[in-house]
């Protein structure tokens, strides 16, 4: 909100609006994924934004009587498509994570199956809302007493590393292929 001289309600609705869209978009991310896109760049692009500094609006601000005019149309576009990005990049990964995980621990005719299952799903939960936590305190702190520039470097490298070992480990995944088409199922 500071340094695009947003004020604290548009602030929020755009980031309630990008949270909004990126939830309500997930059984169109899940049906692109599971049919079209196999199980697996806003990001990047959100922390070029703030590593480049033309892409910032200059301070704009009169400190006699602390008026602030608004970043430029081309400067917000660029903000609001890296949300678009990371929106569309969550809306096929988020649905499909649990199901390619569990997908990895499919045994058929196991009996141990289920337990393993149930303990899978159990610890995804605890892990989404710990990393969950750790966005909003730890990358919050960085952010706020390191900067933007290192706030916004830890979760792209944190997602560079991710990629980096869900491709290494990628022939070792079990996919397991769609009997039917997806809409009788949905619908």
């Amino acid at each position: 909100m500071k340094d695009y001289h947003l004020d604290a309600t548009t602030g929020t609705t755009i980031i309630l609006l990008w949270s909004a869209a990126s939830n309500a978009l997930a059984m169109v991310g899940a049906f692109l994924s599971n049919s079209y896109l196999g199980h697996f760049l806003g990001m990047i692009l959100l922390w070029l934004i703030v590593m480049v500094p033309e892409t910032k609006p200059p301070p704009f601000c009169n400190p006699s009587d602390g008026s602030c005019k608004s970043a430029s149309a081309a400067r917000l576009a660029l903000l609001f498509s890296s949300f678009g990005l990371m929106s569309i990049v969550a809306c096929c990964i988020r649905p499909c994570s649990i199901a390619f995980g569990a997908d990895q621990l499919t045994k058929k005719d196991d009996p141990k199956n289920k337990g393993l299952l149930q303990s899978f799903f159990n610890w995804f939960y605890v892990f989404t809302r710990v990393s969950t936590i750790f966005a909003l305190t730890v990358i919050v702190y960085i952010q706020d007493h390191l900067g933007w520039k290192v706030g916004f470097a830890v979760p792209a490298i944190l997602m560079l590393i991710t990629s980096l070992l869900f491709l290494v480990g990628s022939p070792l995944h079990i996919e397991v292929k769609a009997s039917k088409s997806l809409f009788p199922g949905l619908f």
